[in-house]
């Protein structure tokens, strides 16, 4: 059974993990000439004050959606691939799954969950639900930059 990826999702959470969560997902999009996707979720939130914001909230209130995904994609991979960006709004694990299904994404790369022990009691995983509820396999990327064959 040949595996085909056309079409890679990688989320963006802007914490510590993100610059080896991307990397890892365009080597992987290089690697199978695959298109990649790049998505950041943000919570809903009714008439947002921009002075309460975080500062990618207010980036996207102030600039526009896609304003706050510039430079996310190393620039070596960003001349070799087709980069697809996108903000998504609500619970995020539901829009990356929703994201999935709508643009039929062949494999989502997510870092690795950054929230407490009981963190992860009470609200639960983000990378835990994507796993459970996403129509294509999940790629979690070590939570370093490491080298790894298909770099």
């Amino acid at each position: 059974m040949a595996v085909q990826v056309r079409r890679i999702l990688v989320c963006v959470q802007f914490n510590s993990s993100q610059p080896a969560t991307v990397r890892y997902a365009c080597a992987l999009a290089e690697r199978f000439n695959a298109e990649i996707h790049v998505l950041h979720v943000l919570e809903e939130m009714p008439e947002p004050d921009v002075a309460a914001l975080s500062p990618d909230e207010s980036i996207c209130a102030t600039e526009g959606e896609e304003a706050i995904l510039n430079g996310v994609v190393p620039a070596e991979f960003e001349e070799r691939l087709i980069c697809r960006r996108s903000v998504g709004f609500g619970v995020p694990w539901m829009a990356i799954v929703r994201y999935a299904w709508e643009h039929e994404i062949d494999l989502i790369v997510l870092g690795p969950s950054h929230r407490s022990r009981l963190g992860r009691w009470f609200l639960g995983s983000l990378t835990d639900e994507v796993v459970h509820h996403a129509p294509c396999p999940v790629f979690v990327a070590a939570a370093g930059e490491r080298s790894f064959p298909l770099a």
